[in-house]
């Protein structure tokens, strides 16, 4: 058996991504971002949409076209001037009132610009928690997506330190939105205790009604106390979102933290081997042998000159 001599060797390590991770990684960080990107959209428009949307201004405007004349068995109303130019008392045997279904006439006729111009405060504090909650939600959920795109690649250094700055940016990330979450939760509950204390004075208002009251402001006035229940759930919408980010926030650490673990290292060892010459049976090798060289000894050569005197011999 002709024995074998090791020449080379090889050791190359190589590694892969788990795919699922990696999709499951881009499915979290595209909803991180299409969340804080929502939030932010919806915090800048969304209440003054529902609030030009509930028409309340226009239902004033024909409430206030009713102030004159309206009446009932025992009061009839003028307009007290609360609501553009003042009447005069009416010369009526009824009892002159500006009181209109048991609301002053400024508040089902004229209160849309002041409402509009306090819920802009209040939405202003919603709009600040939201746009810094949804930034954080954003920050936090790029490097995850590009955790995703390189472990689909099978990039192993990339996808790695994408990976640690999403984990290190989930924390900060996780502690900002939990603080915006508790300021609109908090102003949340500020929203439905307005609408509960709104809800008892339509009730009391429903008690001292005198009765005077025309369709057009009924209307105003269920329309005008309900702007509380747009920005009630615009508080809680946003409240939601928040607590959303949060929970994407730890779940894309989670995974980012699971993708860091589970790449698969792969070493792969390879060996080459060469035989040594061998001989058939019978017959020897001979080894060439160096024979050494010698000098070279030959015949002295003689050399005459014509201008030398000849010698007898010679002649």
């Amino acid at each position: 058996m002709a024995a074998t001599v090791t020449t080379t060797t090889t050791k190359t390590e190589s590694s892969e991504s788990t795919q699922l991770i990696s999709i499951a990684m881009l499915v979290f960080g595209g909803f991180g971002l299409v969340l804080g990107l929502a939030a932010i959209i919806y915090a800048g428009v969304g209440a003054n949409l529902a609030f030009e949307a509930s028409g309340v201004a226009e239902l004033q405007a024909k409430c206030v076209e009713t102030f004159s004349g309206a009446k009932n068995d025992k009061y009839i109303s003028y307009n007290g001037g609360q609501c553009g130019a003042a009447e005069k008392v009416p010369n009526s045997p009824l009892q002159a009132t500006t009181t209109m279904c048991g609301s002053n006439q400024t508040a089902i006729g004229c209160s849309f610009d002041s409402n509009k111009k306090a819920y802009a405060f209040a939405t202003e504090i919603g709009l600040s928690c939201t746009v810094a909650a949804g930034i954080f939600c954003i920050l936090g959920s790029v490097p995850v997506v590009f955790n995703g795109v390189f472990g689909l690649l099978n990039k192993h250094s990339p996808a790695t330190i994408f990976a640690g700055v999403g984990i290190g940016l989930a924390i900060p990330s996780c502690c900002g939105i939990t603080i915006c979450t508790g300021i609109l939760a908090y102003i949340a509950v500020i929203v439905r205790a307005v609408k509960a204390i709104g809800t008892y004075l339509i009730a009391v208002s429903d008690a001292l009604d005198d009765g005077v009251c025309t369709e057009a402001c009924k209307k105003s006035k269920d329309a005008t106390f309900g702007l509380v229940n747009h920005i009630m759930v615009y508080f809680e919408v946003l409240r939601n979102i928040a607590a959303a980010m949060i929970f994407f926030m730890l779940i894309e650490a989670i995974m980012a933290c699971i993708s860091c673990a589970t790449w698969k290292k792969t070493t792969t060892q390879t060996r080459k081997t060469q035989p040594l010459p061998t001989t058939a049976p019978g017959v020897t090798v001979v080894q060439p042998s160096v024979v050494p060289a010698e000098p070279y000894v030959g015949v002295p050569v003689v050399v005459v000159d014509p201008s030398a005197p000849k010698t007898e011999a010679q002649l």
